[in-house]
């Protein structure tokens, strides 16, 4: 990451508490975590919040997020199990400048997943998709949040509003109804607020960021990530593009986001990925 950027950023670190049942293993290996994040790590200033309690995930990026935003315009959000580029910040600040005044933009991704069609998309691009590996927004955005149940499934009971929201093919609108007595968690509602407002998210064609926390050791399902998860980007070059939602990008989310597994490639489309991706791989800069 640019040490010259992070040296100009606060770090916020939000450490969630223990479940009502914690074992002492799982005590300690909390409090060693807690250790961990006390290290300086080159930022120009850290500040830590322990929570006594067990918030879950959902909970503890909302309130996480509303905290930073009161004090700052803007929030890049991560999660512990996120690798960064070395660029990240850079694509990040990048974006968050140049579009702060496009109220329609309301979320900056830094994930992308494999597709055959990624390799045919802009450097960046516009979608009505949000990715929460890796992302960031504005004040004003984010106090647009609804948790409200009722209103996204009056906005789903309509059938063009549901298909524009599935595009034409997934079901992400099923999500709701698991957090429909509590919120476990908060991607959807998000999702869901960006679509009512006829939002855009600018998503990269190759990721920024990569997951590595879907292996079984933490509380997400277990996801091959290598699969699903593009290879790193080159290096950043900053190009600002209109605020448009990219002709192919529903095609992309279509094939990138219908299944979280190699199983989605048939023969050719697989023969395909893999040869243009040997061909990027000559040209983009190694990091």
């Amino acid at each position: 990451m640019d040490a010259n950027l992070s040296e100009k950023t606060e770090l916020y670190i939000f450490c969630d508490g223990p479940k009502e049942n914690a074992t002492s293993e799982q005590l300690s290996l909390i409090a060693q975590v807690r250790e961990i994040v006390k290290e300086n790590r080159n930022f120009k200033n850290a500040i830590l919040k322990f929570s006594d309690i067990n918030k879950g995930l959902g909970k503890s990026i909302i309130e996480g997020v509303s905290f930073v935003l009161k004090e700052h315009e803007t929030v890049i959000v991560l999660e512990d199990d996120h690798v960064v580029h070395q660029d990240f910040l850079e694509f990040m600040n990048y974006y968050l400048n140049n579009y702060r005044n496009e109220k329609r933009v309301m979320h900056i991704g830094g994930f992308s997943r494999n597709s055959y069609l990624q390799f045919l998309l802009p450097r960046v691009f516009f979608t009505r998709y949000m990715d929460c590996w890796g992302w960031a927004t504005w004040r004003d955005r984010w106090e647009m949040l609804s948790l409200d149940y009722k209103l996204f499934s009056d906005y789903f009971s309509i059938e063009f509003n549901r298909n524009l929201y599935n595009f034409n093919k997934l079901d992400h609108h099923t999500y709701l109804e698991k957090n429909k007595d509590e919120i476990s968690t908060w991607a959807v509602f998000w999702h869901s607020t960006i679509a009512i407002h006829n939002g855009l998210c600018l998503m990269p064609r190759f990721s920024y960021v990569n997951n590595i926390g879907n292996d079984g050791s933490g509380s997400n399902e277990v996801v091959k990530t290598k699969v699903i998860s593009s290879n790193f980007i080159g290096k950043f070059r900053p190009k600002k593009i209109d605020v448009k939602e990219s002709k192919l990008s529903e095609l992309y989310i279509q094939d990138a986001y219908a299944k979280r597994s190699k199983k989605r490639f048939n023969r050719v489309k697989l023969m395909i990925h893999n040869i243009l991706k040997s061909i990027r791989n000559l040209f983009i800069q190694k990091i």
